[in-house]
Formats: structure tokens, C-alpha cells, sequence
């Protein structure tokens, strides 16, 4: 009896043994390399770790997931995406183990962005905020120049309270702008590039100083100046519209004085027909009367557009102009080296791999490129993601 039911057991342990093994045969079969290589791995090896992490994640072991997440470690280690996806795995509630793969993803990529803006964000959800602003200076003074890094620096800053410290910064990384793009010859390709960057900042502090330090018209006049250096730049007169239409109390004469201005400077005409058919749904909203000729041009043309859309074209004056807002993150890696005064202007890992299967460059996700109107005079915004593994941090880390 007792020779049985050892028997027994051992059979019921053989077949469970078994089956765990048929689950993850399958992905074992596909791993082509589980040694580590400075070569890049091929896109289906690393589709390959992805899959086997996520399926033992979902059988919920721990021990298993973490065995399985060092053995990907050894063959991924240069892969940032690795490392973010153990440290998320791990979380809040083993933040001391979290910490560490942390730690050591840094080690063998020590000028990743995304894995110190996630670290950063990691320990800020821990109120370890001295700690986040460490990592954030550190990642700062690695790859200098980085618009991602500083914008995550200065929202930091800002979601503590730290006020005066992001006007000082905003102070800091305009001036610093401007001098670039004043120093840079007329004849240089960067030249339109730092003066899309001097436009960003500008554009950044005006907002703060107008939603948070209550300095509207100092705001104001920072984007009059960047329209006086920028006179054929669309995007600086979307700002101003929205910088008023931000401004509490709303004012509605000096919004239809900033529509009017823009739509008379001298801009392309898609940016002009975008701003009139602004103008002609924000006048419909807010129950303004325009001049008779004038409303009956704004109509014709929102018939057009309406038209077009119907008829499934996609005309350029229902698109947002592109702005330094869209694609600077990606253009900035055509700096010369000098521009920020140091070999790594920007983030490029200088490991031999091809562009599809071992990016290591950290472009940073990019702002909207379209800017559709619908009938409320609102914009709408769809995002062209430039950055293969992009992250929502708060939500990642359940950050409030």
C-alpha cells in the first residue's frame, strides 16, 4: 500500500513536471543564443525573451519569473527595454530588488535615458526625492543637451513645488539656447534646429510663468520676442492663441486680436487656413459676432475643409504646420558634437547594430505632429511614436 502510493505521488509529480515542460518547450526551442554577445540579437530572439517573460509572468511564480528574468539578463543585458521590464516586474513592492536591478542595468548602460528616467520615477514613487534628483543630475551631466531629460527634470521640480527652482532652470536653459543659435553660423545646417530648440524653451516658460506664477503678460511677451526672431514660424502663433485661451480669466477680445494677428502674418497658406478655421469654430463656441463678409470667407472655407474630409482627403490645412515640438527630439541627434560641447550630444550607443534590431538611441517620445480641428475649435492631437519603447511612467509605476 504504502509502495503505491509513492508510486503514485511520483507518477502525479512526473506529469505535472511534464507539463510544465510542454508549456515552455516552445520558447526554449526558439533561444538561438543564451550567452552573452556584444552582437546585436535579431529582432525575433528578442520577440523571442519577450513573449517567454510575459507568458511566465502570467503563471504568476516568482521564483520562476526571476530565474527566467536573470537567464534574459545574461543574453539582453545591453537591451534597456530588459532591464525596465524586470525592475517594473518587481515594483514598489520589492523596492530593494527593484533598486538593484536598477543599479545594474545602469552598470552595463550607464548613459541609458530610459532606464535613469524610470529609475527616477521609481524612487520618486518611494518620496525618495532627494535620491531622484541625483539620478536625474547624473543622467543630465552624462548626456548633456538631452530636451527630454531637462523637460523631465523641470516637471519634477515643478510637481514638488519647487517653483522658483524651474524658473531658474527655464532661465538657465533659455539663455543657454540662445547663445547656440546666435553663435552658430547662418550657413550651418543646426542653425534652424537650435532655433527651433531656442523656440521650444521659450514657449515652455511662457506657459509656467503664465499658469503657475500668474505673470501672463511677461509670458506673453517671451513668445512676441520668439515671433520677432521666428516672423515665418506657424507653430509660435498656435502658442500664443492657446497661451491666451489658458488664461484665466479668458479674455476673449485679445484672443480674437491674437487669431487676427497670426492670420495676418506673413505665413504659409495652410498655416492660415488652419488658424481661420480656428477662429470660425472658436467664434461659433463662444457666441461672437464677426463681420458679415468675414464670417461668410470662415464658412466657405470650413465647407471645404468639411468637404474634403468627407471625401477622405487628407489636406494639409486640417494639419497642425510641423513645429519644434513634434520632432525635436528626433532632429537633435544631428548636432554636431560641438554644439553642446561634449562627445555625446546625444544618446548613441557605440556598439555596431543596425538600426531596426539594436537601437540604443533614445529619441524621446515626440509630441503631436497633426493638429486636427474638430467643431469645438479644440485641437486634438495624435502622437507619432519615434521611440520604440515608449513608457507612461505615472501609470507604470502607479504614480499619482
Amino acid at each position: 500500500m504504502v509502495r503505491e502510493s509513492l508510486l503514485d505521488q511520483g507518477r502525479q509529480i512526473h506529469a505535472a513536471t511534464e507539463d510544465e515542460i510542454s508549456l515552455r518547450l516552445p520558447y526554449e526551442e526558439k533561444i538561438k543564443r543564451p550567452y552573452f554577445h556584444v552582437q546585436p540579437l535579431e529582432e525575433s530572439q528578442l520577440q523571442t525573451w519577450r513573449s517567454y517573460l510575459d507568458f511566465e509572468i502570467s503563471r504568476k511564480y516568482k521564483d520562476r519569473i526571476v530565474f527566467l528574468f536573470e537567464r534574459c539578463m545574461i543574453v539582453c543585458a545591453l537591451y534597456e527595454e530588459m532591464w525596465i521590464k524586470y525592475a517594473k516586474f518587481l515594483g514598489a513592492e520589492h523596492c530593494q530588488e527593484a533598486r538593484a536591478v536598477f543599479q545594474r542595468g545602469a552598470c552595463y548602460i550607464p548613459k541609458s535615458v530610459p532606464i535613469h528616467l524610470e529609475w527616477s520615477l521609481f524612487e520618486e514613487n518611494l518620496n525618495q526625492l532627494d535620491r531622484t534628483r541625483e539620478l536625474l543630475q547624473s543622467i543630465e551631466q552624462k548626456v548633456p543637451g538631452l530636451i527630454e531629460v531637462k523637460s523631465h527634470y523641470v516637471a519634477f521640480e515643478l510637481r514638488h513645488g519647487n517653483k522658483d527652482r524651474v524658473d531658474e532652470m527655464y532661465k538657465e536653459v533659455l539663455q543657454q539656447a540662445l547663445k547656440q543659435f546666435q553663435k552658430s553660423s547662418s550657413q550651418s545646417e543646426n542653425r534652424k534646429l537650435l532655433h527651433d530648440m531656442y523656440n521650444y524653451w521659450a514657449a515652455k516658460y511662457a506657459f509656467f510663468l503664465s499658469r503657475h506664477r500668474s505673470e501672463h503678460a511677461v509670458g506673453k511677451k517671451i513668445l512676441f520676442d520668439a515671433v520677432e526672431k521666428d516672423k515665418n514660424n506657424p507653430t509660435l502663433y498656435f502658442y500664443l492663441v492657446d497661451l491666451e485661451l489658458h488664461n484665466q480669466p479668458l479674455d476673449k477680445d485679445r484672443v480674437m486680436s491674437v487669431l487676427n494677428k497670426a492670420i495676418h502674418a506673413p505665413l504659409p497658406q495652410d498655416a492660415k487656413e488652419t488658424l481661420s478655421l480656428r477662429k470660425f469654430h472658436w467664434s461659433q463656441a463662444m457666441g461672437i459676432q464677426l463681420d458679415y463678409k468675414v464670417m461668410n470667407e470662415l464658412k466657405a472655407l470650413h465647407d471645404k475643409s468639411m468637404r474634403r474630409t468627407a471625401y477622405g482627403s487628407t489636406h494639409s490645412m486640417r494639419k497642425r504646420p510641423n513645429d519644434f515640438d513634434s520632432d525635436i527630439y528626433s532632429k537633435q541627434s544631428r548636432l554636431d558634437t560641438s554644439v553642446y560641447g561634449g562627445e555625446h550630444s546625444h544618446y548613441q550607443m557605440n556598439y555596431a547594430h543596425t538600426q531596426q534590431n539594436y537601437s540604443q538611441y533614445y529619441a524621446g517620445p515626440t509630441a503631436a505632429n497633426n493638429y486636427q480641428y474638430q467643431s469645438s475649435g479644440q485641437g486634438n492631437t495624435s502622437a507619432n511614436q519615434q521611440w520604440s519603447h515608449q513608457y507612461n511612467y505615472n501609470q507604470d509605476w502607479n504614480y499619482q
